[in-house]
């Protein structure tokens, strides 16, 4: 079974290409919503965690290194922020948490994925590739062979 994790900005597409994952491989590609790097980036952006907070960044650490070595694929998605909005307000959906304007949420999300410095990375626009695209690139990169 192949591990992959999506991270990005609320509404960028996730849940869509989680289940178009979970269709196409009857559930033999396991996809996990935000890996740890997005946990850390939430964790420091609502201050759940005192920056001063040693034991907590070691854990962190150590735990990345472990997932690390299980995540076969690591996926980070970007969304144009007109899209982001259009989507939004589709879905009836108050934006984003915290007190960062889109721009900003989506460049330290980033941040705090590159940080984490995942061995294998696919970097996906979902406002330029459709869900069907997405998930496509996705299975193309573990090596996923589709049944005909």
């Amino acid at each position: 079974m192949k591990f992959i994790t999506i991270d990005g900005t609320d509404k960028s597409g996730k849940s869509s290409i989680i289940e178009g994952i979970w269709k196409e491989t009857n559930g033999l590609v396991y996809p996990m919503d935000r890996g740890l790097s997005s946990w850390h980036f939430f964790n420091v952006l609502l201050e759940r965690i005192p920056k001063e907070d040693k034991v907590y960044h070691k854990e962190y650490k150590q735990k990345l290194k472990a997932f690390r070595q299980l995540v076969d694929l690591s996926v980070i998605l970007s969304v144009n922020e007109e899209d982001w909005k259009t989507r939004c307000k589709e879905a009836k959906e108050q934006p984003l948490v915290g007190n960062l304007s889109f721009e900003e949420h989506q460049k330290e999300l980033i941040h705090y994925f590159n940080k984490a410095r995942y061995s294998n990375v696919l970097r996906l626009n979902t406002s330029e590739l459709s869900e069907d695209e997405c998930v496509n690139k996705i299975l193309a990169r573990i090596g996923y062979n589709r049944r005909k």
